[in-house]
């Protein structure tokens, strides 16, 4: 028996592959540099600092980046742990730093020594779960001194205050935020499979703007009047440009909301053909 296809319900299983590279060169200057640069609040760090044990030594490789040079950290009382908890966001960051100091707590130990770190950071369920990175040795009194106040976009608007937490024998906190250019991407089709791809990040899905950010036009009075047409299939994600290298990251929505305020950013429209078909500035009503 011959099966006859719908060519217009094929098109809706098509893979889309975005590359964010791509569309960042063709982004106007006019919405780009300094005025569109917002502040990035850095991932969360946990410091452990080592208990003293006469210059005893011990060497782990970072299971993030097992390529790197091992770590090799004096257990003197002053090194320190470093370790990034795993979480793309930072509240997963923060709930993952806790269980961090809550399973050193629970071990007994006031400072990290050669056995729990072995156990639970680097072959531990702890790395599995909870650790994204660790390495050292760092001075744990300096590192612990760059950690400041960080305000974050809060779920139900506004912002919330991440105030470091430091101890003589361990600390949470975030760095100043550096300040990064980003854009809302937007897509309107309906495949099954759609992404982006920007330089050596993970590809990323994008995701069903109405879900994900409710709000994000309102404040856009042009946008909103151009989107009026585009249904509920639109989807986006946040194409931002790291400050250090100028290459592209994508952000899941879920993610980026809690990183920039989505409703500020500069909206660019892309079609199957990797063409920006319209981008706009922000524009407040009054």
């Amino acid at each position: 028996m011959t099966q006859r296809h719908n060519l217009k319900s094929l098109e809706a299983f098509k893979k889309v592959e975005l590359n964010g590279s791509d569309i960042l060169s063709q982004i106007s200057l006019d919405i780009r540099g300094e005025n569109n640069r917002q502040p990035r609040p850095s991932d969360v760090r946990v410091l452990l600092r080592t208990a003293d044990l006469q210059g005893q030594e011990y060497q782990f490789p970072n299971h993030g980046h097992p390529d790197n040079e091992l770590s090799t950290v004096a257990f003197n009382g002053d090194n320190a742990i470093v370790i990034m908890p795993a979480g793309d966001t930072t509240r997963r960051q923060l709930f993952s730093a806790q269980q961090i100091i809550d399973r050193l707590k629970k071990s007994g130990l006031e400072r990290a020594t050669p056995d729990f770190i072995e156990k639970e950071i680097v072959r531990g369920d702890l790395s599995r779960k909870f650790v994204a990175q660790a390495y050292g040795p760092a001075p744990f009194v300096a590192q612990a001194a760059r950690f400041v106040d960080v305000e974050i976009p809060s779920p139900n608007g506004g912002t919330e205050t991440i105030i470091p937490d430091i101890t003589q024998d361990y600390a949470v906190g975030m760095r100043a935020p550096t300040h990064e250019e980003a854009f809302l991407v937007m897509y309107s089709g309906s495949p099954k499979d759609l992404f982006m791809r920007a330089g050596s990040a993970a590809a990323h899905y994008l995701s069903t703007i109405e879900n994900a950010v409710p709000a994000t036009l309102r404040g856009t009075s042009t946008v909103a009047e151009h989107l009026d047409g585009i249904g509920q299939v639109t989807k986006g994600i946040v194409l931002s440009v790291d400050a250090a290298t100028g290459g592209t990251k994508p952000i899941r929505l879920e993610s980026a909301k809690d990183i920039f305020n989505i409703e500020k950013l500069p909206v660019v429209m892309v079609n199957d053909n990797q063409q920006v078909i319209a981008q706009y500035k922000p524009v407040f009503k009054p």
